[in-house]
């Protein structure tokens, strides 16, 4: 078992622990716990068992409507619970977080276990949880943190070497903003899944994801997607598949800004073509969203990464011809 704080002057510091079988222990625990409610991604309706006071949100985008949404503070006020346990990948620790920090009810604890190796790397750190409304992704936000994250590797034992393939982006990108070995330990990992040594690989990934949140930034590629996309293509594309279009995109940029090589971007495109992770009919998607406004956002340098505003002429000089070339 290992054990991260992560603290940025708020009233309580959040335990992030890795250990496996660890889910084991927390189901047990809460499961038998008065005021306790347990929510899971439907995926694990068959790995998981609960007893007692629990319900299934599908994952993705559709997790967090606002059907969903209102579906999850009927159940909290219901019975009064006061300790919110969420299991499931990005989108429903996503919710979850959002109804807990909206409701007003008598709070214990938000204690967060991500299921997915994409939510492992990318932890709910940023201070902000998200629902989406009006047909747009993340258009209502609240500021909120859980209590505690806790990290269960043989989650990892479920997925097809397909599906876990994708997710190796998120640790491939943190690679590349703070450790271009990690990044090529990402791509080797992603191509062979025997003995793996994912205790290491994810204990580096905490810290600099830790780092990068104390920071305050927003995750690479997030805030450009808007840019680049429509609101109703982004809520019916995959995390991971968009978010892999948006960041090749802001290299593509960065290279253009000479902020790195021409070898260095086509090594860092070739890397994401290996994930099998875009699509034809998603860069087929792109276009200008022109908004009149200017964004900050996280560029890849020869040496790391710098936040730079990029403007609108910025999207529209580029996007044709990153269109072509990809």
């Amino acid at each position: 078992m290992k054990t991260f704080v992560f603290s940025k002057g708020i009233e309580k510091d959040i335990n992030i622990v890795i250990s496996k079988n660890i889910i084991n222990n927390i189901i047990k625990k809460h499961d038998n716990t008065y005021g306790s409610f347990i929510i899971l991604d439907t995926k694990l309706r068959n790995i998981i068992k609960i007893k007692n006071d629990h319900t299934y949100i599908k994952g993705g985008e559709e997790a967090k409507s606002l059907d969903k949404y209102l579906y999850l503070c009927e159940l909290i006020n219901n019975k009064k619970y006061n300790n919110i346990i969420a299991i499931g990948g990005g989108n429903v620790l996503d919710i979850v977080g959002y109804a807990f920090n909206t409701l007003n009810f008598e709070k214990n604890n938000l204690i967060l276990i991500p299921s997915t190796l994409s939510s492992f790397v990318n932890l709910p750190l940023s201070g902000n949880f998200y629902a989406n409304m009006n047909f747009t992704r993340n258009y209502l936000k609240v500021t909120g943190y859980p209590n505690y994250i806790y990290i269960d590797q043989n989650f990892l034992n479920y997925f097809n070497t397909q599906e876990l393939k994708k997710q190796f982006l998120i640790p491939y990108i943190i690679g590349l903003l703070y450790d271009k070995n990690h990044s090529k330990l990402s791509i080797k990992y992603s191509s062979s899944f025997e003995n793996l040594d994912y205790d290491n690989f994810l204990e580096r990934n905490i810290k600099y994801i830790i780092d990068f949140y104390n920071h305050e930034y927003t995750f690479p590629g997030e805030k450009i997607s808007k840019l680049i996309f429509k609101e109703s293509d982004l809520l019916k594309m995959d995390y991971l598949e968009f978010l892999a279009v948006s960041f090749l995109f802001l290299i593509y940029i960065s290279y253009n800004k000479k902020e790195i090589s021409k070898e260095k971007y086509e090594e860092i495109k070739n890397d994401i073509l290996k994930l099998n992770i875009l699509k034809r009919d998603n860069l087929k998607k792109i276009s200008f969203q022109n908004t009149n406004s200017t964004l900050k956002e996280i560029f890849i340098t020869e040496n790391g990464y710098k936040e730079f505003i990029l403007s609108n002429s910025d999207i529209k000089d580029n996007i044709l011809d990153f269109k072509q070339i990809i």
